[in-house]
């Protein structure tokens, strides 16, 4: 039973080998998809024939070669691109978490709040608001708010605030006070980090920056902390520089990740 359950499994792997082939090609015979995925062609051609019945790749008109149907579009429907970006995210927030033992948080813009991607609450012994993975928060009342809107240029700015003049939110109210909201975003873009305004969640704070990728702002990540144990000039002391740091490091990641995409596409 074990050894049956190895070679299905195995005959998956080659099955989705077959299909990054082909994605990677956009059209290949059976001998060039052989020598991209190591596939003898005997195996191959019992794969192929397999993906074809089920209609996820189709032989071309003379038979020379093969290429994928837009039916592979439907293994990705529920995937959206924030979803990759969480899982890239999502081991660097728990290294950070265990070098500072903090609760760490990773965020992205959506509709006007900064909706909670990932945080590593689950695992700090220091959870005191019990935010989840979900959790929709102001923009202008949050660290992880400000750091991202500080990080656009100023259309992307207009944009956002536009958005929250139409919300009817009360939280979104201060964007009608536009020298206070102008000053929040000149001080983080000044100091390059955001520390949480007073009034939200006053029993913690946030320090955050504003994660960036090869086309622009992603996000924020975020550091929280008892606001009675960490003064704000000791966060930016001690808590800032492993955060920049491990910002930095998913940065390197996304560029790694584009530049394979670059390849990828001219392979």
């Amino acid at each position: 039973m074990e050894q049956k359950l190895k070679g299905t499994l195995r005959t998956v792997s080659r099955a989705m080998e077959v299909l990054r082939a082909l994605n990677r090609k956009g059209h290949a015979s059976v001998l060039e998809i052989s020598r991209m995925s190591r596939i003898s062609r005997p195996a191959l051609y019992r794969i192929l024939d397999t993906l074809e019945q089920d209609g996820y790749v189709k032989r071309e008109a003379r038979g020379a070669s093969y290429r994928l149907t837009s039916q592979v579009l439907h293994l990705s429907v529920g995937y959206r691109d924030q979803d990759w970006l969480t899982e890239l995210v999502e081991p660097f927030l728990d290294r950070l978490q265990k070098q500072l033992v903090w609760p760490t948080d990773f965020a992205t813009y959506e509709f006007g709040r900064m909706l909670l991607r990932d945080t590593t609450r689950r695992a700090s012994p220091w959870d005191f608001d019990g935010a989840k993975v979900g959790l929709r928060l102001p923009v202008l009342h949050t660290s992880l708010g400000l750091a991202y809107l500080a990080s656009l240029d100023d259309a992307g700015v207009q944009g956002v605030l536009t958005t929250l003049r139409n919300s009817g939110d009360p939280m979104d109210a201060l964007v009608l006070e536009p020298k206070n909201v102008a000053a929040r975003v000149a001080a983080v873009r000044k100091t390059g980090y955001a520390l949480r305004p007073p009034g939200f969640f006053g029993h913690t704070n946030t320090i955050a920056v504003a994660l960036r990728g090869p086309l622009g702002s992603l996000g924020a990540l975020g550091v929280t902390f008892a606001a009675s144990a960490v003064s704000e000039s000791e966060a930016v002391k001690s808590l800032l520089p492993p955060l920049v740091e491990i910002r930095d490091m998913v940065a390197q990641k996304l560029a790694e990740r584009r530049s394979q995409e670059a390849v990828d596409v001219e392979l």
